[in-house]
C-alpha cells in the first residue's frame, strides 16, 4: 500500500466513522487501510452519514388530539366517571374525617364544623362529593352485576350505563334537598 493511499485511507477512517486513533507505523496503517476497504464494502459509512441526516432533519409535529370532539361509548363515559368519583371520593377522606374529629371534640367545635358546611364554597365540594359517592355506589353495582353475567349484552350495558348516568345525578340533589 502506498503512503498517500493509506493516509487517504486513514483520513477516511477519521472523516466517517469519527474515530479518532493516533496510528503510527506500517502496521497501523495496513489496518487502517484494511478497516476502510471494510466500511467501504459494507457500506457503513453510507448507514452512518443517512443515519445523522435522518437525526438532523426536522419532522413535523404531532397531531393535536381534542378529546372533547371524541364521541366515547356510553359504558366509557361510566367507566371514566366511576374511576373519577373514585379518586374524589378518596380525596375527600381526610377532609370529612378532618369535620367529624373536629365535630365530636366539643360543642365549640360541633359549631365550628357547622360554620365550614354553611360555606358556599364547602357545598360546592358537599355536592360533588355526594354526586361522587351516589356514581360510584351505583356504576359499582353495575360493574359488578357484569361480573356475574348479568347484563352482559350490547343493549343490556348501554341501557344500565344510561341508568346509572342519569340516576346518580337525580340521587344527588333528593340526597341534598334531604340533607340542606
Amino acid at each position: 500500500m502506498s503512503s498517500t493511499l493509506v493516509s487517504s485511507c486513514l483520513h477516511g477512517c477519521i472523516k466517517q466513522t469519527g474515530i479518532l486513533v493516533e496510528l503510527t507505523g506500517s502496521v497501523s496503517k495496513c489496518l487502517c487501510g484494511w478497516l476502510w476497504l471494510v466500511f467501504q464494502s459494507c457500506g457503513w459509512y453510507k448507514f452512518r452519514s443517512q443515519l445523522i441526516e435522518n437525526m438532523t432533519n426536522q419532522r413535523s409535529a404531532p397531531v393535536y388530539l381534542n378529546l372533547l370532539r371524541i364521541r366515547f361509548p356510553v359504558g366509557a363515559v361510566t367507566s371514566i366517571g366511576h374511576r373519577l368519583s373514585g379518586v374524589l371520593l378518596f380525596l375527600s377522606l381526610p377532609v370529612l374525617i378532618y369535620l367529624l374529629d373536629l365535630s365530636l371534640q366539643s360543642p365549640e367545635g360541633f359549631e365550628k364544623a357547622l360554620s365550614y358546611l354553611n360555606n358556599c364554597w364547602f357545598e360546592a365540594g358537599l355536592v360533588l362529593v355526594v354526586w361522587s359517592f351516589m356514581h360510584h355506589l351505583l356504576s359499582g353495582i353495575r360493574f359488578l352485576l357484569i361480573d356475574i353475567d348479568i347484563g352482559v349484552t350490547r343493549q343490556a350495558a348501554r341501557n344500565s350505563a344510561w341508568l346509572v348516568n342519569l340516576s346518580a345525578p337525580v340521587l344527588t340533589l333528593a340526597s341534598l334537598w334531604w340533607i340542606l
